[in-house]
């Protein structure tokens, strides 16, 4: 009777931390650099766009940081802009969020984005039709960041958005 009291407790302490977990704030961190694109690109351009989750997984603040190597202007986001993607490594999906629109003219040096994504910016349901089934395929890795040029409208920098520890 006390094994069946244990094991019966054991999984009630499982069950909770499960649930504890799914409604945690998470962060996650994706870095963008030419050669993470499929196939690679010589690029200048590199950056950097971190999320948090908010507890009940409804919505995602995210801050966008793109930067040319040397001071020229390189018509970052003249084409596409910047997305959320729905892949793994290694292979191009989709655009499911965006994440930035057109900078006309392009840039030099830096940009830089804060801004929220809830349920009505998902454009694409590849990835899930929900912030919080974003945040599972996100967890997964199944989805990146892209910026997008107009010297690169396919993706001008890259990086696979892993949970930030």
């Amino acid at each position: 009777m006390k094994a069946a009291v244990t094991v019966s407790s054991l999984l009630v302490l499982i069950l909770l931390a499960g649930s504890a977990y799914s409604n945690d704030s998470l962060e996650f961190k994706a870095k963008l650099l030419g050669d993470q694109e499929v196939p690679p690109v010589d690029s200048r351009v590199r950056g950097v766009v971190q999320f948090e989750v908010n507890k009940d997984h409804t919505m995602i603040d995210y801050k966008l940081e793109v930067k040319t190597r040397k001071k020229e202007p390189v018509g970052l986001l003249g084409a596409a802009g910047a997305h959320i993607h729905c892949a793994p490594v290694g292979e191009n999906g989709p655009a499911v969020a965006f994440l930035a629109g057109v900078v006309s003219g392009g840039f030099e040096g830096k940009v830089e984005i804060k801004a929220t994504l809830t349920d009505a910016n998902i454009v694409n349901t590849s990835c899930g039709a929900t912030i919080q089934e974003l945040v599972e395929a996100m967890r997964a890795g199944n989805t990146y960041a892209n910026v997008h040029s107009v010297k690169n409208p396919s993706g001008e920098a890259r990086g696979q958005i892993e949970l930030d520890d």
